[in-house]
């Protein structure tokens, strides 16, 4: 972001509590929402990552609302094990200049492995929904 862009452009940081199922669907509706008020907003939504399942609910529900987004992945646990605690987390970013999931990615990468458990085994996932 260049510095003209920083001073005009709003950021929505959205971290629902994921206690129940719907927080999943309501935090993509929330986004849907704000970004219908405020169109040139960047909304940042994080989600725990526990398994895949919810996680993808999450971003087929911003591709439905019709939000672009670049999301990133960041998975510290192998899923595989199948704990119910927290594996990893995610980003997804609505709205963002392009240049914001390369850089998330590379970060997320560089971390990984500082932060990977079980033999540093972990890692990073990049989805991109661009607009319609």
């Amino acid at each position: 972001w260049d510095a003209e862009a920083q001073a005009t452009h709003d950021l929505i940081v959205v971290d629902p509590p994921y206690v129940t199922r719907q927080d999943w669907t309501d935090g993509a509706d929330l986004i849907a929402r704000l970004r219908e008020a405020a169109p040139a907003a960047t909304a940042v939504l994080w989600y725990p990552i526990k398994s895949w399942s919810r996680p993808n609910q999450l971003l087929a529900r911003l591709r439905e609302r019709g939000q672009g987004f670049v999301a990133v992945d960041l998975v510290v646990t192998p899923l595989e094990l199948q704990r119910p605690q927290l594996a990893g987390s995610g980003l997804a970013v609505v709205g963002g200049p392009a240049c914001v999931g390369p850089r998330l990615a590379s970060l997320a990468t560089a971390l990984l492995p500082y932060l990977a458990t079980h033999g540093g085994r972990g890692s990073v996932r990049v989805t991109r929904e661009p607009l319609a």
